[in-house]
């Protein structure tokens, strides 16, 4: 009965000296009770800091990952139109290599004609 009444400073023996330290003991245990409530509620709001980072942090991914997927598809669309543009230029430098050849084969039958016609004078 005592070790329970010590705990909220009552006492059953006229001896003021235990009474002193239930009484203190009480106090050491209500400021050690104060002392971590007061560290909880920090803790809770470094908590609270921390979640709200970790919210703002998770957007900035999101957003990053948007950016991302569009410059992805945009530097797709680049490479596509980049093999188009290729493809056209090989075809129109086919195309000038046969125009090439055509004149050449132009410019020897004037100078065989030339020639020829030469020769007849």
């Amino acid at each position: 009965m005592e070790e329970q009444n010590q705990f909220v400073g009552v006492e059953n023996s006229d001896d003021g000296l235990l009474w002193e330290m239930d009484n203190r003991s009480y106090e050491e245990l209500l400021k050690k009770f104060l002392e971590k409530e007061e560290e909880l509620r920090v803790s809770n709001f470094k908590l609270t800091l921390s979640e709200q980072e970790i919210i703002k942090l998770n957007v900035q991914v999101e957003n990053s990952d948007a950016q991302l997927d569009n410059v992805s598809k945009q530097l797709k669309l680049k490479e596509e139109e980049l093999h188009k543009q290729k493809e056209l230029s090989e075809e129109e430098i086919f195309e000038l290599k046969i125009q090439i050849e055509k004149s050449e084969n132009r410019l020897n039958n004037v100078n065989k004609e030339l020639k020829r016609k030469e020769e007849e004078l």
